[in-house]
């Protein structure tokens, strides 16, 4: 061809050149025409042949790419994942092709195959920073016509497929090719280009889809709440719809102990921590919940240690059950930073327990299951296997638990068990979770048996949902179904105060759901009065009380894994009842009596708040009212220097002071109280000082004598140590070990003391036996509690004939009037 063409010019050149001007010019005519339709036939030849030799190297590469294509598949299943506004950038050429990869039938429009391939990867059909992927252009935005058709600024914007819209006539297809590719290459290069299409392609709709989210990366921003409008196929007159912001109970006082229960499944626990705007941290800073359920996780066992360590700060309790029977299908899971009494997996039947569907955690005061149904599936083919196997099986299992402590059953039960449950009832008879079937075996196996459905109790007339199919914007049109819930047993169902949807989190097809529990009431009435006053005085202090929990952060320079932060919201257990025996002891280290009373603190305030038995504070003498028996102890070898005292509304039978060793005993240091059950043993160890100037005398006399002293108490009745003992024991109790070695309070020396004339000598640490993974202190240096720098100095040790019977041990860091917190003791007597 290039001969062809260079023939031809050097014929025109020729002709020019060659002086033929005695021939007719229209002679050569016929010449150059035939020249030119040579041309042009060799042109259409050799665009053939290269096409059909591409055709030729493709086929014999066909091979090479399917391994290729095969092998890239779930990454690219991933990135569109990930970002599905990809999804809107494809041609409908290339979504048929991912369809087509993915073994997914569906035809139609893009809009179609766009919904489909969301639908199959389990995808809200969102874009980038909250906005739809799938924003159509305004009329006000649409230029105006010229011929040849309408320039259009397209920012991601849907388009009729033009197998609709354009005959099939050879021109026409041309045409179609031509848009189609060059729509594909300016939508690569650049979100808002000029395209010219046809009139007739532009869809003038606009599909608003629900955004991603703000507030704290979880609640809409576009501010549209489709939950809050009635969408019901048959809706009655008295059904309203839900509304959050308005249908909730105020929330409880500061001062009555709950348990907040969050329920969610999560279809994917990886795709969702994949989700652009999502977070589960900031989900757990939002809802501050105390037990996080989740179904549906989808996880193996092999991924399990890696995500339950980086998913949530400060939830150190994580229980992980996974199919085995299908891998990466169904899973459960139980998150909580309250420590529970037991653990069970499954139903204990092999039948039902291959994929992962029911954790059960054992509480004080009840038993919850979070637990996810099988689904009957397509064409109900596990229908059968659900309403006469699986349900009986858990309807039973929960009755056998329920002989001990009342149930709590959580999480996607796959049942729309009322006509209010589902926007279209009469549409879905058949349907998975609303068959006649399903909702009998419900009431069979669940309701009639006493579990009471939370939700449906404290609003009987809302429709609301807590699944959205992926089709069809459903979320947005708020066509769903409610298949997620809190049963509980009838007994508990009074403390329920509120049981609740959050239907503003949509990183998956399902809605979280939450349950706030009252356990025993009210801890103590008016507490939150008190608090308040105290917390405005510890601020004046320099260190703020309750707004900001320094101590729930972990600081710690050496952290190991298992490590949490300690916070005395979450990690105490629920107070006794009122008709068992017990009695309250307080320990404080106050570091000068008289600057702390000047300091705005107020003894009857603490006493109560904490409503304590005993007291060791240094100079309360007629401070607390109500408090007639107290004993004081001051340094007389240094006036206004150490000292202890014991205050006590309950009169003991005998009260010692000092170790009777006259050498130890000159600066106030040590009282002991005589109990009926215990002695109790206030202590103020000697510091070793500056320069460890007095290391030798406290490990080699005072720490043996103090030893051999409550040796000899405990011949006649267990003891109860308490106070500042001047020593982190371990490496966790200081949040800088590796630096701290030569200062005083944590030697070599000192510690080996501690272990050697306490510990190992029977004396337990009741604080560190409750809670063996937190991370606590008690004492902080000048500057450092707001930064939760500080050292665990203070301690309860009991006799080990008495330990069992603590109850509780724990620290109050919020009170901060002295360089000590105060810490408590709850004895079962």
């Amino acid at each position: 061809m290039p001969l062809l063409l260079r023939g031809a010019s050097l014929l025109r050149l020729y002709q020019c050149t060659c002086v033929l001007r005695t021939v007719n010019f229209h002679s050569r005519i016929p010449v150059l025409a035939k020249l030119n339709t040579m041309r042009d036939g060799m042109r259409a030849t050799y665009s053939r042949r290269a096409a059909s030799k591409n055709t030729e190297i493709n086929k014999d590469e066909q091979p090479v790419i399917e391994k290729e294509d095969a092998a890239e598949s779930d990454l690219e299943i991933e990135r569109v994942r990930s970002d599905p506004s990809k999804l809107q950038s494809m041609t409908v050429k290339e979504l048929r092709e991912l369809t087509r990869r993915m073994g997914i039938t569906a035809k139609g429009t893009k809009k179609d195959l766009v919904s489909a391939l969301i639908d199959s990867l389990g995808m809200e059909e969102n874009g980038e920073d909250g906005k739809s992927s799938i924003e159509l252009v305004n009329p006000s935005e649409v230029p105006s016509k010229r011929k040849g058709g309408a320039s259009v600024v397209v920012e991601q914007k849907l388009e009729i497929s033009e197998t609709e819209i354009v005959s099939e006539t050879p021109s026409n297809k041309r045409s179609r090719i031509k848009q189609k590719s060059s729509k594909s290459a300016t939508l690569e290069e650049n979100s808002v280009t000029d395209v010219k299409l046809s009139k007739t392609i532009v869809q003038k709709e606009t599909l608003i889809v629900q955004g991603a989210v703000s507030k704290a990366g979880l609640s809409p921003k576009d501010g549209s709440e489709p939950w809050t409008v009635l969408v019901h196929k048959k809706p009655q007159a008295s059904w309203i719809p839900y509304n959050p912001k308005i249908m909730r109970p105020p929330p409880l006082s500061k001062d009555t102990w709950a348990l907040k229960i969050l329920s969610w499944n999560v279809n994917g626990l990886k795709a969702l921590l994949k989700s652009r705007g999502f977070s589960v941290q900031q989900l757990a800073q939002w809802e501050d919940f105390d037990v996080l359920c989740l179904q549906e996780t989808k996880m193996q066992e092999k991924d399990v240690e890696v995500i339950k360590d980086t998913l949530l700060d400060g939830y150190a309790n994580s229980f992980w059950t996974c199919s085995v029977s299908k891998l990466g299908y169904s899973g459960t899971a139980i998150i909580s930073r309250v420590k529970p009494l037991s653990i069970k997996y499954g139903l204990g039947i092999p039948d039902h327990d291959t994929e992962g569907r029911v954790v059960t955690v054992e509480f004080d005061d009840f038993y919850l299951l979070t637990a996810y149904v099988p689904n009957s599936g397509d064409g109900l083919k596990r229908l059968t296997y659900r309403v006469t196997e699986w349900d009986p099986s858990l309807g039973n299992y929960m009755k056998e638990l329920e002989k001990t402590k009342p149930v709590i059953l959580t999480g996607d039960l796959n049942c729309a068990h009322q006509e209010i449950d589902i926007h279209d009832p009469a549409g879905n008879r058949r349907s998975a979770g609303f068959t006649n079937e399903e909702r009998e075996s419900f009431e069979t196996n669940f309701l009639s048996k006493g579990f009471v459905d939370t939700f449906r109790k404290q609003h009987p007339n809302v429709v609301a949902y807590s699944y959205w199919g992926y089709r069809h914007n459903a979320r947005k049109t708020n066509k769903g179904w409610r298949l997620d819930y809190f049963l509980v047993s009838e007994s508990i169902v009074e403390k329920v105060h509120d049981s609740y949807i959050l239907p503003d989190i949509s990183a998956s097809d399902h809605s979280p759901l939450g349950l706030i529990l009252k356990l025993r009431g009210c801890l103590i009435p008016g507490i939150k009065h008190s608090v308040t006053n105290m917390s405005s005085t510890a601020s004046q202090s320099g260190y703020p009380a309750w707004k900001s929990e320094p101590w729930t952060r972990l600081t710690h320079k050496e952290r190991q894994r298992q490590w949490v932060a300690y916070n005395p919201r979450t990690m105490r257990p629920p107070p006794l009842s009122s008709d068992t025996s017990s009695m309250k002891i307080l320990s404080w280290n106050v570091n000068g009596l008289q600057t702390v009373v000047e300091s705005g603190f107020s003894a009857d305030e603490l006493a109560f708040r904490e409503n304590f038995d005993e007291d060791n504070v240094d100079d309360f003498k007629n401070l607390i009212q109500g408090y007639d028996n107290s004993y004081w102890s001051c340094s007389v070898a240094r006036l206004g220097y150490s000292g202890t005292a014991v205050i006590s509304r309950v009169k003991p039978i005998s009260a010692q002071y000092g170790l009777g060793i006259s050498d130890h005993d000159q600066e106030g240091r040590l009282i002991t109280l005589e109990f009926d059950e215990f002695y109790l043993v206030n202590a103020y160890v000697p510091n070793s000082g500056r320069g460890l100037r007095r290391l030798n005398y406290r490990v080699n006399d005072w720490d043996p004598s103090f030893s051999e002293f409550i040796k000899k108490l405990e011949c006649s009745k267990p003891v109860i140590v308490a106070g500042d003992l001047n020593c982190a024991r371990q490496n966790m109790d200081i949040h800088n070990p590796q630096a701290k070695t030569e200062a005083a309070g944590f030697t070599i020396e000192e510690r080996e003391s501690f272990e050697e004339n306490f510990t190992s000598k029977g004396l337990i640490d009741t604080f560190r036996k409750q809670h063996p993974n937190a991370v606590a202190y008690t004492f902080w240096g000048e500057n450092q509690r707001i930064a939760n720098k500080g050292w665990r100095l203070d301690y309860f040790l009991a006799s080990e004939s008495v330990a069992d019977k603590v109850h509780d041990s724990y620290i109050l860091p919020d009170i901060s009037f002295s360089d000590h917190s105060p810490i408590g003791l709850v004895l079962k007597l």
